[in-house]
């Protein structure tokens, strides 16, 4: 996959929905790190932080856990890029799905 289509479908993946979609907690925009158990004190804090202007995260306690929605993918649910890519490109295609049928059905009931 080229570094346009890669972005493309970053910018189509806002990380704070992905985050959410994964079972990860979220507020606002920190979230509770899904490796947590490595963390010192093994609390489950908010050391997650996203940075929604670059669609990013990292965790302010585990320095191998951060980059960008591929990543948390990866990371998160322990697969491998192309399985990451794959899956967010099957969200892309059905997030567009819902849009349609659901606009296409508030047509049809204004219409009426």
């Amino acid at each position: 996959m080229e570094d346009q289509d890669l972005k493309k479908l970053e910018r189509g993946n806002p990380i704070l929905q992905v985050a959410v979609e994964l079972g990860i907690k979220v507020r606002s925009s920190t979230g509770i790190c899904f490796r947590s158990e490595r963390h010192p004190d093994g609390s489950d804090e908010f050391t997650l932080f996203f940075d929604l202007a670059k669609n990013s995260f990292f965790c302010k306690t585990c320095s191998d856990v951060g980059g960008n929605v591929i990543d948390l993918l990866c990371q998160c649910q322990d697969c491998d890029r192309e399985k990451a890519i794959n899956w967010l490109k099957h969200r892309i295609e059905f997030d567009l799905e819902t849009r349609e049928l659901y606009y296409q059905k508030n047509k049809k009931r204004k219409r009426k």
